[in-house]
């Protein structure tokens, strides 16, 4: 069954301790960051695609001599579901990636309390966001969306779907109270994954381009994939080019322009953010409307049937998708399965494949195992 409707880094890893061995042999791990701004003129918005942070290296220590560091990710898990992630900052100057990786949504250890009664069973949460004109957008998503999902347990429960929802939108209400603030100007991509292996169920939340692929491989042989998630894209989704014009808001060479600014020194090539008060609050934009908005696309397929001999999620930012098409990830992927190949070693080897053929963004990729 598919259900679908459209809707509203600098990486520094903070291990989450792992359950006792006799429990599960399972390790989440998630990635954050902080940073400052880049010091660009207009708050970093510019016609670059995006701008970006410093790498860290395996011990989490910040890497400032080696462009092409990793950043970390390391996060494996076997139970409840395996999975590895990969994270580079690549050849630009800045790291603005982060992510966060869940195998057990609301745990308390998980969410470093210890009063939250008891835990969402085999809910997971997996995530990705690709920050621009700063890092501190995608930090703030990484920290902060799985414990909004938690902290409302019987919406998350008994409607997943809403809960989700509910969550970008108030991710969004609260980083922009904090921008408004302490005036940041960052905003971030998000692709968001819900977990229910129980009920062999996925929910999948995006806004921007940050993207989700499932692939299947039946038991007939037959492979697939498909794309769960939408781009926000003005160059490449024409719906929101006809969304942003009919709301009112200023296109101009296939990117969101800034309604009073000279779009040749301020545009965005997303259309779909978190954050970007710059192009959301009235003081920056007079009352004019931008199109700009943080609705979520929300899909929701079943997983794992009975004709499914192996299934996978990949998260990625537009740093993979940007340089390898969903066709090659797929293939890629079962390639490696084929040989036996881990999670981690699967994610790790998509953000190389994307890096040697040309992507200088910074690359981050979750691989889950689903069967």
């Amino acid at each position: 069954m598919v259900d679908q409707q459209p809707s509203a880094v600098r990486n520094i890893s903070q291990p989450v301790p792992p359950p006792p061995a006799a429990a599960a042999a399972a390790e989440a791990a998630k990635g954050v960051g902080q940073q400052e701004d880049g010091g660009k003129g207009l708050g970093g918005y510019g016609n670059k695609e995006e701008e970006d942070g410093l790498p860290l290296d395996g011990d989490h220590v910040p890497v400032r001599n080696n462009p092409r560091a990793k950043t970390l990710t390391r996060s494996i898990s076997v139970c409840p579901v395996s999975y590895g992630v990969h994270s580079i900052q690549n050849s630009r100057p800045e790291m603005e990636d982060a992510h966060c990786a869940k195998p057990r949504l609301g745990s308390n250890s998980d969410l470093g309390q210890s009063n939250l009664g008891p835990t969402l069973g085999n809910l997971s949460f997996f995530a990705v966001f690709d920050g621009h004109s700063g890092a501190k957008a995608a930090d703030y998503a990484g920290e902060r969306f799985a414990a909004l999902l938690a902290e409302d347990r019987t919406a998350l429960l008994e409607e997943p779907r809403e809960a989700l929802r509910s969550a970008f939108i108030r991710l969004e209400t609260e980083w922009l109270k904090l921008a408004l603030e302490e005036q940041h100007m960052d905003g971030t991509t998000a692709a968001v994954a819900l977990l229910d292996k129980a009920r062999q169920h996925i929910i999948v939340g995006n806004v921007g381009d940050s993207e989700v692929l499932l692939g299947t491989k039946k038991k007939s042989g037959e492979v697939s994939f498909d794309v769960l998630s939408e781009v926000h894209h003005v160059k490449r989704n024409p719906a929101e080019a006809e969304r942003i014009a009919a709301c009112g808001g200023r296109l101009w060479k296939g990117r969101l322009g800034h309604p009073r600014i000279n779009p040749i020194t301020c545009t965005l090539s997303v259309s779909r953010a978190i954050g970007d008060i710059f192009f959301k609050d009235p003081k920056y934009t007079h009352g004019h409307a931008t199109g700009l908005i943080a609705d979520p696309w929300i899909k929701s397929v079943d997983i794992c049937t009975e004709d499914v001999l192996q299934q996978f999620l990949v998260l990625g930012c537009d740093g993979l998708w940007d340089t390898v098409s969903y066709q090659e990830v797929c293939d890629f992927v079962f390639e490696q399965l084929d040989n036996d190949a881990q999670p981690q070693a699967i994610s790790e080897g998509l953000v190389n494949k994307a890096s040697e053929a040309g992507s200088s963004d910074n690359i981050t990729a979750i691989v889950m195992l689903l069967s």
